[in-house]
């Protein structure tokens, strides 16, 4: 509410709800929204260019980032692997790949080491939190 003139006759309060009836808070938060599209945007872009330049590959066409980095190091070691002709072969390999599903089960977990103590300074600890909370804001609807 900088933009608003202070009128002693009128506390900020009411000025807030005035400007939030005539819409200003929802335009800014649709342009808040806009904004982060646009910036997810530029670092999509940007991580599809350095992938190109130093490997060559288009990030894009990959479902997973382990994937990703299956083709890189094949791509730039030069390996050409063999097809599995031996069914004993292949069922080794797969019976060693293993996915899953990866799970926290505790909403809250605390390091508990004994040999680290605190930082006895947690103001640049603070101010660096502040800024980056200033910095990039969490949106919540």
């Amino acid at each position: 509410m900088d933009a608003v003139e202070k009128n002693p006759n009128r506390s900020s309060t009411t000025q807030y709800q005035m400007h939030c009836r005539s819409g200003f808070c929802y335009y800014v938060k649709c342009f808040n929204n806009s904004i982060y599209k646009l910036l997810l945007a530029d670092v999509v872009e940007n991580f599809r260019k350095v992938c190109k330049t130093n490997y060559g590959l288009d990030p894009m066409w990959y479902y997973t980032a382990p994937g990703l980095a299956w083709g890189a190091a094949l791509k730039l070691t030069g390996v050409e692997l063999d097809l599995l002709s031996d069914q004993d072969n292949y069922l080794f390999i797969e019976k060693g790949i293993r996915g899953g599903i990866s799970t926290i089960t505790k909403r809250y977990a605390k390091a508990d080491n004994k040999y680290i103590r605190p930082p006895k300074d947690l103001t640049g600890l603070e101010r660096f939190k502040k800024w980056i909370v200033k910095r990039f804001p969490v949106y919540q609807p």
